[in-house]
């Protein structure tokens, strides 16, 4: 039997970047862990995280341009 994989991993020394593609799969992950979500207010990425034993285990969801939750960056400095 096969298992339909939604995600991806890039490791590097100390950080493992996790991308899960499908946001329900995303909500689903109960870490005890600070959710980056709340920090910045325009973003195209949701992100938590987890660190233990000096690797830090970052879990995105990148937003699709027509999500309700995307918020593109805004070009150029801001007055």
């Amino acid at each position: 039997m096969t298992t339909q994989r939604n995600w991806a991993s890039i490791t590097l020394p100390t950080v493992v970047f996790v991308g899960i593609a499908d946001r329900e799969e995303f909500e689903r992950l109960a870490l005890p862990a600070t959710d980056h979500r709340k920090r910045e207010v325009r973003r195209n990425v949701l992100t938590e995280s987890l660190e233990a034993d000096g690797v830090m285990v970052v879990f995105q969801h990148w937003l699709a341009a027509d999500s309700p939750d995307y918020l593109p960056e805004l070009g150029g400095a801001s007055a």
